[in-house]
């Protein structure tokens, strides 16, 4: 008998979304439609909560609307796991980088080899630099950076602000070419296009360097028709403040500085999510809106949780046997979706030594509250 194990992935269409997040994800593509640049928005929320997730349904919004904007998705866990802790924010730039310039060649605008060059040169740069901070520990000479890198890689730069200015312009003159400013400033604001920056798993990555790369996005890239979205946990950020300014800087400047990179702060909508829509349909059944019922949503009868439980598929289950089976679940998991999963997972298992057990035995709504509510209780 095949078992319905869920897997804990993302949703990547809004039509597959349970828990209601639509709303939200289409008043914040609204959002960065209209909004003057540039700008950086935090969606907040702990780990597991949904905000992938949300990030990829504000993608499938914007790509609704006209002009469709051009988006860039970076995953930050990667460059923590195959590159050296200290390149990833430079790495991450560089990966915005490259993204830009592969946008460019697919719209077949020319940028001439100089730019391309200068960017391959950039990254050797910045590489080369956060070796000479983690070496030093107190800092690093720019112009050193660019001495210590191969031969085309130098940088005639004689402290960061030059270099920052010199990578921001470049940054700049491709981003007109892309998107060419248009004369008509009050048109403009509707009309233009803008590149959307997206990072998430910020969560992932060690809370210093999450730091680090929203400094690094804020010095380097805060540039006018550039949208940054982050999927962020502030309390992630919160321990890297504390990492590197000490517990009595962060307490005192923490809130602010957090503020200062994220300028637009959206907390994932968690009591507002419908949980009993959620947790059904993990468990089987999808919610009837014309009879208010839930119905079996999987073509293989023995794959889910409620699979056996000898509900009608005329009537379908009422809307007080999903309140008892949301209620738990809320108690148990706070409404985060990964423990949801893990949670109902779970019961799958006890379902199958339950039933193995009892063979030949019925399977009722009432064994399946019965086996969901001790998994909760061992889950707690």
């Amino acid at each position: 008998m095949a078992q319905n194990i869920l897997r804990d992935v993302p949703v990547t269409k809004i039509s597959d979304e349970k828990l209601g997040l639509e709303t939200y994800a289409n008043a914040l593509s609204e959002f960065i439609f209209y909004c003057d640049t540039p700008v950086t928005i935090g969606i907040q929320g702990d780990w597991g909560i949904g905000k992938t997730s949300l990030l990829n349904m504000i993608v499938e919004s914007l790509g609704q609307k006209k002009p469709q904007f051009y988006t860039l998705k970076i995953e930050t866990w990667q460059y923590a796991l195959f590159t050296r802790e200290e390149h990833i924010a430079f790495s991450v730039i560089n990966a915005i980088n490259d993204g830009l310039l592969k946008i460019l060649d697919k719209e077949n605008k020319k940028i001439g080899d100089e730019k391309k060059k200068f960017f391959k040169k950039f990254a050797k740069f910045g590489l080369s630099l956060a070796d000479q901070i983690i070496a030093s520990k107190t800092g690093a000479s720019v112009k050193q950076a660019g001495n210590d890198s191969k031969e085309d890689a130098k940088f005639d730069f004689e402290d960061i602000a030059d270099a920052i200015k010199q990578y921001k312009d470049e940054f700049k003159n491709l981003l007109e070419i892309l998107i060419p400013t248009q004369d008509d400033d009050a048109k403009r604001k509707v009309t233009e296009r803008k590149l959307v920056i997206m990072l998430d798993d910020l969560d992932r990555i060690k809370p210093i360097r999450a730091l680090e790369l929203l400094e690094a996005i804020k010095n380097f890239l805060d540039i006018p028709k550039c949208v940054f979205v982050l999927a962020v946990d502030y309390s992630v950020i919160e321990q890297g403040m504390e990492e590197k300014l000490g517990k009595s800087a962060k307490d005192f400047y923490g809130k602010s500085f957090f503020d200062k990179i994220i300028q637009i702060p959206f907390n994932m909508p968690l009591a507002s999510y419908k949980t009993d829509h959620f947790v059904m349909s993990m468990l089987g059944l999808d919610y009837d809106k014309e009879n208010k019922v839930y119905r079996r949503n999987s073509a293989d009868d023995n794959a889910s949780f409620l699979a056996h439980a000898r509900i009608s598929d005329k009537l379908g289950l009422t809307q007080e046997h999903a309140d008892y089976f949301a209620n738990i679940t809320q108690l148990t998991t706070k409404n985060n979706p990964r423990s949801i999963k893990r949670l109902v997972n779970y019961s799958n298992l006890l379902k199958l030594i339950c039933r193995a057990n009892r063979k030949g035995t019925s399977w009722g709504i009432l064994d399946a509250k019965i086996v969901y509510t001790i998994a909760s209780l061992q889950l707690t």
